[in-house]
């Protein structure tokens, strides 16, 4: 399912209202879904670390600032002629940060889910690499040149799908070479800490019980939608 726009912006961190209850509703199934296709792969008593961007409790995620620097200059790139405005409109990133509740969900009616139950759950923030470079190098350049190829790498390739069909791939790489020389300028006068708000999570497959009808059901949906071979 495509994510719907977001008005005025391209990231689900700053989706209010429908747009929002939206990414809410899609992510907590894809979540569900991608625990119940884990669960099928692990072996028992296995354990898989899940890494994911996340919110804190407050809802904030300390790469905020580096988002909103990137959607002014989508917003520059459009006053310019760039990109049009309906392109512009388009452009949204199919992800939405969730916090520690929202990731436990699936565990909380009975503490576990298609057979895993959660052994750690942490949101923190991590450190900024860029901003400790630049307090060994002191080059402010740099340190936004590194920030801004950063988000060239994260979102750009998403971005340039929003692109009208008949844009010729030098267009594409064009539109991703002014966004990038664009948010550099943009960036250099950031001058603070940008942390990364992550969550770790640790599920354990539990054992498989002889007959457990949830490992049952979920083979059978798997078998459901694999693809039917032609004879």
């Amino acid at each position: 399912m495509s994510p719907p726009n977001i008005p005025g912006h391209f990231h689900d961190l700053r989706a209010t209202g429908a747009a929002r209850d939206a990414f809410d509703a899609q992510a907590a199934t894809d979540w569900r879904t991608f625990l119940s296709l884990r669960a099928l792969e692990l072996r028992p008593t296995g354990r898989l670390v899940i890494v994911v961007p996340a919110v804190d409790e407050t809802g904030f995620h300390g790469a905020g600032t580096l988002y909103d620097a990137g959607n002014d200059t989508i917003a520059e790139l459009a006053s310019r002629g760039t990109i049009s405005a309906s392109e512009r409109a388009r452009m949204v990133t199919p992800t939405r940060m969730r916090g520690r509740a929202h990731l436990l969900m699936p565990f909380a009616e009975t503490g576990s889910f298609a057979g895993l139950t959660v052994e750690h759950c942490e949101v923190s923030q991590w450190a900024d690499a860029a901003w400790d470079a630049y307090r060994t190098h002191g080059d402010s350049t740099l340190l936004a040149t590194d920030r801004a190829r950063f988000f060239r790498s994260v979102f750009i390739p998403t971005l340039t799908t929003a692109l009208d069909p008949n844009r010729t791939a030098a267009d594409r790489l064009a539109f991703a070479d002014a966004l990038e020389a664009a948010l550099v300028l943009r960036l250099g006068t950031v001058h603070h800490e940008i942390p990364v708000t992550s969550a770790i999570i640790v599920v354990v497959r539990q054992p498989v019980r002889q007959g457990d009808r949830s490992v049952r059901s979920l083979g059978a949906e798997l078998k459901q939608h694999a693809p039917r071979s032609e004879h």
